[in-house]
């Protein structure tokens, strides 16, 4: 296929495109695509456009908790614009994080506390034997980076606060607030979304920002149970709790500058000091934070 150049001006020249491309990927007037030089060649790429998406999930007579939280979050992060939940029942059972005693619950109260971490996300409607959630504002892909960076700041934030908490003695009052605010679990579950909605901007390593975001999430996951009452922790342990910030605040940084050599230097770092540790909760910790580091090298390279 050849084009001809169409001098505009004097500095800038017009080439078209053919309309079968712009009707495949539903171009409009004033629509914005990427154009790259690579070489001698020039890649023009049209801007992702998320597809309209609905799912309807029939949940099971007996419902736990646990598995309406995994329904709904597994439905948000794909990128679904509809959410709509069949139900035989209005009650779920609830297991307490702590203690497992069961109870019985509202399945609207907990469709409520799981839209607290769903952003964008509203429900539309509720009958006595369906909800229908829906996407009230389209997701941002030009966002992704800064919500990336806010993802790594409320970590470092959280583990701060999971520090001053263990000096302090208040595991209960930190434990009950870290649940309660799920600031990392939801811009997670919101990038992820945008990573399956629209691609990462370097799209051979989607899959590399997708496991880094997960490796956060669950290093989330490994200071909460610090947190727990029946964690117990070497008081000359704590200062490595407050370590794990700088760490990661070093691993975002490595990531932005793109500095392949100081992610290295610092994945050593952090399994030497996993050596001399004796708690296994703060080790899970470093653990998780190594393949944080590991993710964030792919990601650089």
């Amino acid at each position: 296929m050849r084009r001809s150049l169409i001098r505009q001006g004097t500095g800038s020249y017009t080439l078209t495109v053919p309309k079968d491309w712009v009707d495949k990927h539903r171009l409009a007037k004033d629509a914005v695509v990427d154009v790259v030089e690579k070489d001698a060649s020039l890649l023009i790429t049209p801007q992702p456009v998320a597809e309209e998406k609905a799912v309807s999930i029939t949940l099971p007579r007996i419902l736990y908790t646990s598995t309406l939280w995994h329904a709904v979050l597994s439905a948000y992060v794909a990128g679904y614009q509809e959410i709509v939940l069949l139900f035989p029942s209005p009650h779920c059972i609830r297991i307490d994080r702590i203690t497992y005693e069961k109870t019985k619950a509202s399945l609207v109260g907990e469709v409520q506390e799981i839209m607290t971490l769903l952003i964008g996300m509203e429900v539309i409607r509720q009958a006595k034997d369906c909800i229908v959630i829906n996407e009230l504002a389209t997701g941002n892909p030009e966002r992704f980076t800064s919500m990336l960076n806010r993802a790594f700041y409320i970590m470092e934030e959280l583990i701060d606060e999971t520090y001053q908490a263990l000096i302090e003695q208040r595991k209960e009052l930190a434990l009950h607030e870290f649940f309660a605010t799920g600031g990392v679990n939801k811009l997670h579950q919101y990038c992820l979304r945008l990573l399956q909605q629209y691609g990462y901007g370097d799209y051979d390593k989607t899959i590399f920002v997708a496991r880094l975001l997960t490796a956060m999430d669950e290093l989330s996951n490994q200071v909460k149970n610090l947190l727990r009452p029946r964690t117990r922790i070497q008081q000359r342990e704590e200062e490595h709790v407050r370590t794990l910030k700088a760490y990661l605040e070093r691993a975002r940084e490595s990531l932005q500058k793109k500095r392949f050599d100081d992610a290295l230097v610092l994945m050593q770092e952090v399994k030497d000091v996993r050596i001399s540790l004796k708690s296994q909760a703060v080790k899970d910790c470093y653990d998780v934070l190594n393949e944080i580091v590991q993710h964030v090298m792919e990601c650089v390279i």
